[in-house]
Parts: structure tokens; sequence; C-alpha cells
């Protein structure tokens, strides 16, 4: 049994934390069979990245996910880094299992400014990866995991340089479409330390 002052502890810090998430965040339930309850991503395909309130959760888009591909998802094998070119980071994602390798730009400006220092000044290194059907937008795996904190830092240094050196979103998107006709998800994983979980 568990010591008074530990459940306690829990108790409160569970209170807080309950009251951060219903002053700041809209929550989600998501369920796997079920499509994915933000529609603002339904015509993308990869990865993207999506912000919350300590560091982001990606969700991964890909048509007609196979058996395998979901179970890689799932328990597989998982190797990410982050690639930095022109104060633009890049998540990389390795599915070894399935053969599957992913990256996912993340746009700063994109956030909103209100938010964007106290982004910046949170701690936190878990992340939630959902993978869905594309077309039907179902989820079909998820799987929650802390990343090295190397790579959250090096995300948001990144993303704080960002805002210096591109005026706007639209400056980090052509940034975006620069790097990626250079750079090909494997090249940019050559110059990356990657991590294994």
């Amino acid at each position: 049994m568990l010591p008074a002052r530990y459940c306690l502890h829990r108790r409160v810090a569970a209170r807080r934390l309950y009251k951060i998430c219903r002053r700041n965040i809209r929550l989600m339930l998501i369920e796997n069979g079920k499509p994915y309850p933000d529609p603002r991503f339904r015509n993308n395909e990869g990865a993207t990245i999506i912000t919350n309130s300590a560091l982001f959760d990606v969700l991964i888009l890909i048509p007609g996910i196979t058996g395998k591909e979901e179970k890689a998802f799932k328990t597989g094998t998982l190797r990410y880094g982050v690639f930095v070119q022109d104060d633009i980071p890049f998540l990389l994602l390795d599915f070894p299992d399935a053969g599957l390798t992913l990256d996912a730009s993340y746009n700063f400006h994109k956030v909103d400014p209100q938010h964007q220092l106290e982004w910046l000044a949170a701690e936190g290194n878990a992340v939630h990866i959902v993978a869905a059907e594309q077309r039907t937008y179902h989820v079909k795996a998820q799987r929650f995991v802390g990343l090295d904190l190397a790579v959250p830092a090096a995300i948001k240094a990144a993303a704080a340089r960002q805002l210096a050196s591109h005026p706007n979103m639209q400056s980090v998107d052509m940034g975006i479409q620069k790097i990626t006709a250079r750079f090909t998800t494997e090249m940019m994983m050559k110059q990356a330390k990657m991590y294994r979980l």
C-alpha cells in the first residue's frame, strides 16, 4: 500500500493538471476505429506536428494502413531524431518494422502568438503518436512515447530562432519547400542523431 502522503500528493497534482487542462486545452477523445476528432488535418498526408501545451502530438495519415504497419506503429521499433535547416526543425520518425520513414516540419508562426512564449518555456518530452487511415480519417493505432530531452530542446531552440529569421508563416512554408526539395527524409536522418525506442 502506498503512503497516504504520496496518494494525497497524486490527487492534488491530478486536480491541478485537470484545472490547467480545462483552462488551456481543448480536450479530445481519440479512439481506435473512429475518426480523428480534429478535422483540420483531414487533407494532409504523412506526419503532421500538432502543438499542445508542453510539446506536440504527431498525426500520421497514410492511405491503406496494413496490419504490419498498424502493429509497427503500436509496438514496433521506433527511431526518431531532429533535423534543423535554416531554423526550421523537422521531426524524423523511422518505423523499421514497417519500412516506413517520415519527416514532419514545424512552422512555429502557426502557433498563436499569445501562447508562443509559454510553449517555449514549458518542459515536456511526452508525445502522443496517432496513425490514421488517410481516406477514412479513422484512427488505426496510438502510441505514447517519451523523447530524449535533447530532441524537444533542439526543436524549441529552432522554433525560437525561427521567429527572428522568418518574418511570417509563408516565409517558413517557402523554406520548408526548398529544404524538402534538397533533402529526402533518409538524407535528413543521415545528418541527424537518431534515438531508438
